[in-house]
């Protein structure tokens, strides 16, 4: 199966001067989506398998992954969303909005991590709704962070990028070989 990595690029729209500040192993700012871009950066020379892009728009009207949709087969393509969560509390990770994937089939993919994630069984509303409405097979990954996605004052450690980027890494692993209908939740 084709599986890509989706990540908006775009950040919300602030009147105010915007920036990313890392300190002590802790990156603060606007982190929706910094943190996500930055966790992708991890994979581009480690995912070979996999292609990763960036889309736009996400704020707002959802274009750019939409047309990275369109460009693509929905009966043999996997989307990986990216992105940041308010949820998640004591882990490193969580997994949200999974589409058309048994979830039994994300923990086996990510048993070297156990503990370390949890399932948030219907996350907020981000490309992967997208992606699933467009009748993709999806899997996001969230990273936690602290004090307001869009605030400045929005924080998460580095290590939490580190291990999303990690589990990205062992889920187009498990699953690069395998058709969607095999992974997939009956209906």
């Amino acid at each position: 199966m084709k599986i890509i990595v989706s990540c908006h690029c775009d950040t919300v729209f602030r009147s105010d001067v915007a920036y990313m500040r890392y300190k002590g192993g802790i990156l603060r700012g606007a982190l929706d989506n910094f943190a996500s871009m930055l966790a992708a950066s991890l994979l581009i020379s480690n995912v070979p398998d996999a292609e990763v892009e960036f889309t736009e728009d996400e704020e707002n009207s959802m274009d750019g992954a939409r047309q990275l949709a369109r460009a693509n087969n929905n009966k043999d393509t996997m989307f990986i969303v990216m992105d940041v969560t308010a949820d998640g509390r004591g882990k490193e990770f969580t997994i949200e909005n999974v589409h058309r994937v048994r979830i039994k089939e994300v923990h086996e993919a990510l048993k070297e991590l156990k503990g370390k994630y949890k399932v948030v069984s219907r996350g907020t509303e981000s490309e992967a709704w997208l992606y699933k409405d467009m009748g993709f097979a999806t899997i996001e990954v969230d990273i936690p962070a602290r004090g307001g996605l869009h605030s400045l004052d929005c924080a998460t450690d580095f290590y939490r990028l580190k291990t999303a980027a990690r589990a990205i890494e062992l889920i187009i692993g498990y699953f690069k070989d395998k058709p969607v209908i095999d992974v997939e939740e009956p209906t």
